[in-house]
């Protein structure tokens, strides 16, 4: 019973850590996209 409280928390955990790197990307994306217009301006 244990280990499967484990396995959903480290579940969670792995998705968290999905979505963080997804929003840091499309951040990352983001300003690339900014500085690319900043130059060409």
């Amino acid at each position: 019973m244990a280990n499967l409280m484990q396995q959903k928390i480290t579940l969670q955990q792995k998705k968290a850590k999905l979505i963080m790197d997804e929003v840091n990307l499309k951040i990352k994306e983001r300003k690339m996209r900014t500085q690319r217009l900043i130059e060409m301006g």
